[in-house]
């Protein structure tokens, strides 16, 4: 199914209906009246309020929710017949409904004409300057500068950016436009970040204007300090890029590959200077499948991060070319819980990289085995003692090993620094 996400994949009323989308608001125009007649939105909450669910008991098993739930809504034609098969699926769905002041206030906003009276306000001069300044920057011709910004991009694409030396409120995003720098944004809606943009493309910083919600609201700052370590982490080393690699299925499967010209250091520290945006991203990001993430992450987790100059992948270049073909990611063809034919030979690959990872750790450090090292309750705790603890306590002993002791404080939910993300070369 074709993504269907808002400010990227349509831009105006006629573009959504393009794509099959209509009005959940009264059309027809005529009387006001008609405002609440015609809206399929007021029709659901009436149901809802009409037919609520009992308070404090379990929601009845014919209504489908979870993952596998296959979502609908009716045409307006189409209300009658679906409140008829369906009498208990108004708005709100599965809880016990609005109380009379929410329910009111829509009532008169629908009534009303749904008016919205906000309208998006332009980013301030000091933002604008920011915003021209760090998009002069993503977008120099030189192959070095191409690639380094095609790697902040594909590592940053999920951030919302603020200015940390602004107080505005306001975030942005980091996006590939057909337009160039000075232009209106015209996004090039791929589904991937590093999916072919199919022509030429510029990066740009666009203001979010949608409903900033904690799922989605992983934050990283943009300033001065910043661009100038991004200068000096990428483009102060001396290193060149024979060829400009493209965007191929096997570099699209294998960033280890695509982005093998930048000095390893300089992407590995890149990660570690801002490591709790990348963990969040693990955490919070589309690639977070609620109903196994609840059943991991229970209360806090640990992450080890290995020293730069302990990481061969950093300190021997040998050694990270005979692994670089080894991590590639699964296709997505193969699905994360369908496994397919294809599946062997992801393991196989993984089989021949366990071992070379050993190598990568301090000698004292490969005959232990880190596991996840969150505090589980229930049935995790068997698995979380104090053998396990134990183990982490002793983290910190091995030379090139730095983390956060289990007695540390962990902020936002979630840990410093963890155990099974000693990746090849410490690099995610």
């Amino acid at each position: 199914m074709p993504p269907t996400r808002l400010f990227v994949d349509a831009q105006t009323p006629a573009g959504w209906r393009d794509k099959g989308f209509y009005s959940v608001f009264n059309d027809q125009a005529g009387p006001i009246d008609n405002n609440l007649e015609y809206s399929l939105l007021y029709k659901m909450i009436e149901l809802g309020r009409e037919r609520p669910l009992d308070p404090y008991s379990a929601v009845p098993e014919h209504i489908q929710l979870g993952l596998q739930r296959t979502n609908e809504c009716p045409l307006p034609g189409e209300f009658e017949e679906y409140a008829k098969k369906k009498p208990l699926q108004g708005m709100p769905l599965a809880i016990t409904g609005l109380e009379e002041g929410e329910y009111r206030t829509l009532q008169q906003w629908i009534k009303d004409g749904a008016v919205i009276d906000e309208r998006p306000s332009p980013p301030g001069h000091q933002e604008q300057a920011q915003i021209l300044q760090w998009e002069a920057f993503l977008n120099q011709p030189a192959p070095r500068n191409q690639l380094v910004s095609r790697y902040l991009y594909e590592h940053l694409f999920l951030a919302h950016l603020y200015f940390e030396q602004l107080d505005s409120g306001n975030f942005f995003e980091l996006v590939r436009s057909r337009t160039p720098v000075g232009e209106p944004i015209q996004i090039i809606p791929t589904v991937r970040p590093n999916d072919d943009p199919g022509q030429p493309f510029f990066y740009r910083l666009r203001k979010i204007e949608g409903t900033i919600v904690h799922k989605t609201h992983i934050v990283y700052p943009l300033g001065e300090q910043k661009l100038d370590r991004l200068h000096r982490l990428f483009l102060t080393p001396q290193w060149e890029v024979g060829k400009l690699p493209d965007y191929s299925a096997g570099n699209a499967l294998n960033p280890f590959a695509t982005f093998a010209a930048i000095p390893a250091r300089a992407r590995y520290q890149f990660m570690l200077d801002t490591a709790e945006y990348f963990v969040m991203t693990f955490i919070r990001g589309p690639v977070c499948r609620g109903q196994v993430a609840t059943d991991v992450i229970d209360d806090r987790f640990y992450v080890l991060f290995q020293d730069p100059d302990s990481d061969l992948s950093v300190t021997d270049p040998a050694y990270m070319a005979s692994v670089a073909p080894l991590p590639a990611l699964t296709p997505e063809k193969l699905r994360l819980f369908c496994p397919g034919p294809g599946l062997g030979g992801a393991k196989t690959r993984e089989g021949r990289l366990h071992p070379l990872s050993g190598k990568s750790l301090p000698p004292t450090a490969t005959r232990r085995t880190f596991t996840s090292g969150h505090l589980g309750r229930r049935r995790h705790q068997r698995q979380c003692g104090a053998d396990r603890l134990q183990e982490l306590r002793q983290c910190d002993g091995y030379p090139g090993l730095r983390g956060c002791r289990p007695q540390d404080p962990v902020g936002h939910g979630l840990s410093h620094a963890g155990a099974h993300l000693l990746r090849t070369g410490g690099q995610f």
